[in-house]
């Protein structure tokens, strides 16, 4: 774990566990990580596998390995959830 940032702890223990978060904005990642998004990547089995990192106004994951057809469309999927999650007023601050 060498040469990595510190992170960023949000004060939700379980989350705060199971995520780690490293931005150089301190208001940011409050506004993306809202309560219904924080509960969805801690109960939803695709966060555990698919890490996602927000850079500026993209949202992306990524895979080591090949992908079917299939295995995008579900990694897709799970952006969109992602994405459906987060308020569209903290896009406005981007």
């Amino acid at each position: 774990m060498l040469g990595r940032r510190p992170r960023m702890l949000l004060g939700a223990p379980e989350f705060d566990e199971n995520f780690r978060i490293v931005t150089d904005s301190e208001d940011f990642p409050h506004g993306i990580l809202s309560d219904p998004l924080q509960a969805f990547l801690l109960s939803d089995p695709r966060a555990q596998k698919s890490p996602l990192r927000l850079r500026d106004d993209e949202l992306f994951t990524w895979y080591t390995g090949t992908l079917s057809p299939q295995d995008v469309e579900e990694r897709l999927d799970y952006l969109c959830d992602v994405l459906d999650r987060i308020p569209a007023q903290v896009w406005a601050t981007t």
